[in-house]
């Protein structure tokens, strides 16, 4: 990333609950408010990022790292890690949708594995 100019774009996904727009990159997310246009913030984070998905309440973005055997849920108004899932496995494509809404209950109520 440059100066807010995403690079290499590997995922794009929209929060309607916060009116933003998040692309992801090789290394980071972009939020921008879909109203002002503005980059609300960016951040990098360990691992990389690869094709995000975000939760059907549009609160929690899933960035699978890149390439790696863990994925970061993130809270989708500040970009802030909430928790680490360690998968031991390469990366998946995270899923939305009634299954999603399952599966972010059970991973934010188990221990984390940070």
């Amino acid at each position: 990333m440059k100066k807010g100019i995403p690079s290499n774009v590997k995922g794009v996904d929209v929060s309607l609950a916060y009116n933003c727009i998040y692309i992801s990159t090789l290394e980071a997310i972009q939020c921008i408010d879909l109203i002002t246009e503005k980059l609300l913030w960016e951040k990098q984070y360990e691992g990389g990022v690869d094709r995000i998905s975000i939760s059907p309440d549009g609160k929690i973005i899933y960035a699978p790292s890149l390439e790696k055997e863990f994925w970061n849920v993130l809270d989708a108004k500040t970009g802030d890690v909430i928790k680490k899932i360690v998968t031991n496995s390469g990366p998946t494509t995270p899923f939305t949708g009634p299954m999603a809404i399952s599966f972010t209950w059970r991973v934010l109520n188990r221990p984390c594995s940070m």
